[in-house]
């Protein structure tokens, strides 16, 4: 069919809404059906009637794929075979519905489908790779609790989330949202504050360079892996365990000619602490550094203050 008979149906459905809310609403009340053509999240027009009711109830509104109910009106589709009812809702005394071809309903849906199949059989091979109980079992609960994530968070918020660059930062924000925070904190009250942490690493392993593998280092400091491993050991270089990939070495620590000036002497300052949080410490800015980062202020030839900043960290638990 052509865009005039599609134009001519949807005009069709604007004149049957503009009667019923002749018929429903106050009289003398303006009447105004206002369509518009929608590219997202399909291709649709968008119906919208304000209706001025004589009463204050909220009138019951469902549908099918032809037709819409108000009450006891219905709005009928002219063409069954041109057009389909894909929404429709009632808020602040307006109501709202969208149309759309059935082609492009069709093939949305088969590519809907195609999707479908396609994260299953990813779901399906990943499944395969873990052989051990437990692994399948931590797989499963992970699932499981990002599709409920995904679930409680707003379209816009999940759509914003899916123009994340990696697949992490993809999981991260959709679990930061509000809505689904608020979901989390049932089943764990701590959640939120592990998802900051979680962020918080995300953010330290990409801030200043982001990080280098054990290899990397060797080739920049002309050395084998097993030398980058011992100054690792040794407490020399910071170097954040990245479970079976090994270690990741924060790329601020190195400058053209080797590591930077001063580095060992404030990692021996802040021995007591863990790699992350001297990565962190280093990262942070530091009021008594005139609130600097010690990583700036040691680029800077602070190296003195650092050191001082480094051992009050140490004793204190605070810079």
């Amino acid at each position: 069919m052509d865009a005039t008979t599609v134009e001519a149906s949807v005009e069709a459905v604007r004149e049957q809404v503009q009667s019923l809310v002749a018929r429903q609403q106050r009289r003398g009340a303006p009447t105004r059906v206002i369509v518009r053509w929608m590219r997202k999240p399909m291709p649709c027009w968008r119906i919208t009637a304000r209706f001025r009711l004589a009463h204050h109830r909220v009138p019951n509104v469902w549908f099918s794929s032809q037709w819409l109910g108000v009450d006891q009106d219905r709005i009928i589709l002219p063409e069954s075979n041109l057009l389909e009812i894909v929404g429709a809702g009632w808020k602040d005394d307006t109501l709202t519905f969208c149309i759309a071809q059935t082609k492009r309903v069709l093939a949305s849906a088969h590519r809907d489908i195609e999707q479908t199949n396609e994260l299953l059989g990813l779901a399906a091979k990943t499944l395969e790779r873990f052989t051990d109980p437990a692994r399948m079992i931590a797989v499963t609960r992970a699932v499981r609790a990002v599709s409920k994530a995904i679930e409680s968070a707003s379209v816009k918020a999940i759509a914003d989330a899916a123009t994340a660059s990696s697949d992490l930062e993809v999981v991260v924000r959709a679990l930061q949202e509000p809505d689904t925070i608020e979901a989390l904190k049932i089943d764990d009250p701590l959640g939120p504050a592990r998802l900051r942490g979680l962020r918080e690493r995300e953010r330290l392993l990409s801030v200043e360079g982001g990080t280098s593998s054990a290899e990397d280092v060797a080739n920049h400091l002309n050395v084998t892996r097993q030398a980058v491993n011992k100054r690792r050991q040794q407490g020399t270089l910071i170097g954040l365990d990245a479970g079976r990939h090994g270690y990741l070495y924060p790329a601020w620590q190195f400058i053209r000619e080797g590591t930077l000036p001063g580095l060992e002497a404030v990692l021996e300052a802040l021995e007591k602490h863990d790699p992350w949080m001297q990565h962190a410490f280093m990262l942070s800015r530091n009021a008594r550094l005139d609130d600097a980062t010690p990583l700036d202020a040691l680029r800077g030839g602070r190296l003195d203050e650092v050191l001082k900043a480094a051992r009050a960290f140490g004793e204190h638990g605070a810079a």
